[in-house]
């Protein structure tokens, strides 16, 4: 087995984490794989702490262990890009640092690949670190951009056990082929974290690729919540933000005019709802003359704020429209002067005020668009999923089959509106990498989504994305069904 058997890489992040880490490593050397073809890269993650000279100490002798130092912490996808690209495996496989791996993961795993050379990606089962519940089985995706795990915290009953086609697996647990996941531009790092994953998996899937579920390849995570160390408005700040540029990149010009002005809105009514206030509070026929009124400022939740951040964020972060030379690699090309697509074209102009009269600046406050200047903080992890209101799957696989991909169901509230069913991807694996290029610049303006693949139900703002352990965000509104806190 050891002379046919493909190189893997094993990409371990690591952030302040050290001994979760050095535990993850102990568990990698037990695996049922040739320890000649199991390589396994830990990047310190700038962690600013004795975390590297621990590393070091705990693992320079051991012969298949390269630890990569990162100067600064580059966020889930830059420490996990930069593993990929440092990594000599013909498969790198990405691991949670607080994950212990089953003996046969590697190998239940890389049987995974087999049914077809269009399967890139393969995502494991994940379960908690007793082995009881779910933290991973199935992906799904909101209509307004928010991926989720299904069926999280129920008990794997052996419901889950057969291999499927998924949209995206959890990066907790994720192999993928080496040379496509560099070929499309490997996670984007101006997401930094949260729905990375999903975003991966989307850009796989329009790009002809397989997302493929190998239910006995397993792995047991701890989940340690590190995100609470930053604060929950820091966290709602990516995962609004992310969610929309998920739609932007992956959306198609005729749905992405269909769903984002809908996602910007229900983004709207969620943030002022986590904030317990009415937003008919500044309406003229409420004045009171209460003492109150002429106050400059007035207390407003930090996640409200999170929420408007993250919109005026992705608005900074919108390529400008194309008149001349151009920021956005893709529609700098040449046969791109002058071709971006209506709806784009007028989106950027309209909210850069470029429909205004007399226009804006392009960029009054002086941001930048994201990159560098992105806020540096621990690894990532999904949030809550959505309620069920059909009690049906969040999402089909993708299938070689077509049709609906979308299911016509009513908008909550006042957007009450028909969806329209949406064309599947046309072309094969063989187009794939001439798409490639695209998706490195900027993640597929993919014509179609994906065959098979249903929206989450609609639900009402107070429902969606809640914590377990956090209260609702009105006393009458039900809980989303938890996604336990961690890393993903």
């Amino acid at each position: 087995m050891s002379s046919s058997a493909p190189r893997v890489s094993v990409v371990v992040i690591n952030f302040r984490g050290t001994d979760d880490t050095l535990e993850c490593i102990a568990r990698l050397s037990e695996v049922d794989w040739p320890a000649d073809r199991l390589e396994i890269v830990v990047v310190e993650n700038g962690s600013g702490d004795d975390s590297e000279a621990r590393l070091r100490a705990a693992l320079g002798d051991q012969a298949n262990v390269r630890i990569i130092v990162s100067a600064e912490n580059l966020g889930f996808t830059g420490g996990s890009n930069l593993g990929a690209r440092e990594a000599t495996g013909d498969v790198v496989a990405f691991l949670n640092n607080d994950a212990k791996p089953h003996v046969d993961w590697v190998k239940e795993g890389i049987a995974g690949f087999a049914p077809s050379p269009r399967v890139a990606a393969v995502a494991s089962k994940v379960l908690d670190w007793e082995g009881r519940t779910i933290d991973f089985v199935e992906s799904g995706l909101s209509w307004f951009g928010m991926g989720y795990k299904n069926h999280i915290a129920e008990l794997d009953d052996g419901r889950f056990d057969e291999p499927q086609d998924l949209l995206f697996g959890t990066g907790s647990a994720l192999f993928v082929r080496r040379d496509v996941f560099l070929e499309v531009g490997g996670f984007d790092e101006g997401l930094f974290m949260f729905y990375d994953d999903v975003d991966l998996g989307w850009r796989l899937n329009l790009l002809g690729y397989r997302v493929r579920f190998a239910p006995r390849s397993v792995v047991f995570h701890k989940h340690h919540g590190s995100m609470k160390s930053f604060g929950d408005h820091r966290e709602m700040y990516l995962l609004e933000r992310n969610a929309l540029h998920l739609l932007y990149k992956n959306l198609s010009d005729e749905n992405l005019g269909v769903f984002l002005p809908a996602a910007l809105a229900l983004l709207a009514r969620r943030a002022v709802a986590k904030s317990g206030r009415d937003s008919e509070e500044f309406d003229i026929r409420r004045f009171t003359g209460a003492p109150d009124e002429f106050d400059a400022l007035t207390p407003i939740s930090k996640e409200t704020v999170a929420g408007f951040f993250a919109l005026d964020q992705f608005v900074a972060d919108l390529p400008p429209p194309v008149r001349g030379a151009s920021s956005d690699p893709v529609a700098a090309r040449p046969e791109r002067q002058g071709r971006l697509p209506p709806v784009r074209r007028r989106l950027q102009a309209a909210l850069r005020g470029r429909l205004l009269p007399g226009g804006l600046p392009r960029d009054p406050r002086g941001l930048r668009h994201r990159g560098a200047d992105a806020p540096h903080e621990g690894p990532r992890h999904h949030r809550g999923r959505p309620r069920r209101e059909d009690g049906g799957p969040g999402h089909a696989g993708v299938e070689d089959r077509g049709g609906p991909v979308l299911g016509q169901r009513r908008a909550p509230g006042h957007l009450e509106r028909r969806q329209p069913e949406v064309r599947r991807l046309r072309g094969d694996a063989r187009a794939a990498p001439a798409r490639a290029r695209d998706a490195r610049a900027r993640g597929v303006g993919g014509r179609h989504l994906l065959p098979g693949l249903r929206a989450a139900p609609l639900h009402d703002p107070a429902e969606v994305e809640q914590d377990h352990g956090r209260r609702p965000l009105r006393p009458d509104a039900p809980r989303a069904a938890r996604a336990g806190p961690g890393q993903r």
